[in-house]
């Protein structure tokens, strides 16, 4: 099973089973960095008038 999350502007959300969740960053490049360290890999990305990129985590 995989856990998402979206990344777009300083704004992240996860999405789990209970619900989503919002973190808030200093700047898109910090969001993409803290999510690259603590272990989820990027799957997708659009670039329509915003930004934003998929990243996934495998959760058992």
């Amino acid at each position: 099973m995989w856990q998402l999350a979206l990344v777009q502007g300083p704004s992240v959300t996860i999405f789990a089973e209970g619900g989503s969740q919002r973190k808030q960053f200093d700047g898109f490049d910090a969001a993409v960095v803290a999510l690259l360290k603590a272990g989820w890999e990027p799957f997708g990305a659009d670039s329509g008038n915003l930004v934003v990129i998929w990243f996934r985590r495998r959760v058992s």
